[in-house]
């Protein structure tokens, strides 16, 4: 390994310290600004390309003054570092504000630099939107963690506006499906668990209850059961485990049956973003005729479950209630709450 040797003497060194009281900092601008132009080669590949210097690492006016001038940005984390960097005169995009733990009053300031907005989790997007508004560039970090099977972000990050654009019918058409689906947040499941690969039939119901409550009878034993509140749903199973003398039958959790619908897919549906495609997958209002049909007869998706976009709804064990903001493992819903999901 080579020695690092020091761009002055030991005897200037001396001067100096005589001249200037202990502790103090010594930095070589020839240095700093040859590896600045070096790296700023390294990714000249890369159009657009702009490195940000880490402010608290080293909240020096005459460093970042230094940078700037080798086409650096600067990387903020606190309300002091960006009004540092304002006294400087870097402002606007040569500011990344990338924070966790935000005050409203620091996202603000970030707001009026017109800094890009760089958020450590995609959940923090509503409140950002709430308290200083969403800026014209804005990037989100994303880290998963150790890769395991489980783990998935639940919810939609589309907003409002865009949903209405993508699916038609106007954003207050879609404002109720937009609340239900706020705010997106890593999820995992830790605990296996099987899925029927269809909705349950209308002969699998009479088998177990001895009755069809379904409206749409007359479409026959391979059509899902229907009209059947979410009591009826437990009373269903708890028959089926007293028949097998078990107790592993239960509904889903929203948290499972929705990794179970994304089937480790991100896009708008298991299949992709393409909603011309849904009627390979899906029944529903323009190829159904307003009636449920036999399960199963349309593509799976890719874990081999049928009908997850369509036909029926189907119920599960969460009572109705608000998501939470971050990460939580096997998420049952709230404990209490007056409607089931």
């Amino acid at each position: 390994m080579s020695i690092k040797e020091l761009p002055f003497s030991k005897s200037q060194l001396e001067e100096i310290s005589s001249r200037f009281p202990t502790p103090f900092h010594i930095y070589d601008e020839k240095a700093i600004r040859e590896n600045a132009r070096e790296l700023n080669k390294a990714f000249a590949w890369n159009e657009g390309f702009k490195e940000y210097f880490a402010v608290k690492a080293t909240p020096n006016p005459f460093l970042m003054k230094i940078l700037k001038s080798e086409d650096f940005g600067t990387d903020c984390s606190s309300l002091p570092e960006l009004l540092l960097s304002e006294k400087v005169g870097i402002v606007g995009t040569e500011i990344m504000f990338s924070s966790n733990d935000t005050p409203a009053y620091e996202f603000q300031k970030a707001r009026q630099l017109n800094a890009v907005i760089n958020l450590d989790d995609i959940s923090h997007i509503q409140f950002l939107e709430k308290n200083g508004g969403i800026p014209e560039i804005i990037s989100v970090r994303y880290n998963p963690g150790k890769q395991r099977e489980g783990s998935f972000i639940m919810g939609s990050h589309l907003s409002l506006e865009e949903v209405a654009r993508r699916y038609g019918g106007g954003a207050n058409w879609h404002a109720n499906w937009y609340k239900d689906e706020q705010p997106p947040h890593p999820v995992e499941i830790t605990r296996p668990f099987y899925l029927q690969t269809t909705e349950v039939s209308q002969a699998q119901w009479k088998r177990i209850m001895g009755n069809n409550p379904s409206r749409f009878e007359d479409c026959g034993d391979d059509c899902p059961v229907e009209k059947v509140s979410w009591n009826d749903a437990q009373k269903f199973i708890e028959e089926l485990n007293q028949m097998e003398g078990i107790n592993k039958y239960r509904l889903p959790t929203e948290a499972e049956w929705e990794y179970a619908c994304r089937a480790k897919t991100e896009t708008a549906y298991s299949f992709g973003d393409e909603v011309d495609k849904l009627g390979e997958y899906a029944r529903y209002g323009d190829n159904s005729g307003g009636k449920t049909k036999p399960v199963g007869k349309k593509k799976p998706n890719a874990w081999g479950l049928y009908d997850m976009h369509g036909n029926v709804w189907e119920w599960v064990q969460d009572r109705y209630g608000d998501y939470p903001t971050g990460p939580i493992p096997d998420p049952k819903g709230p404990d209490k709450g007056e409607y089931r999901v």
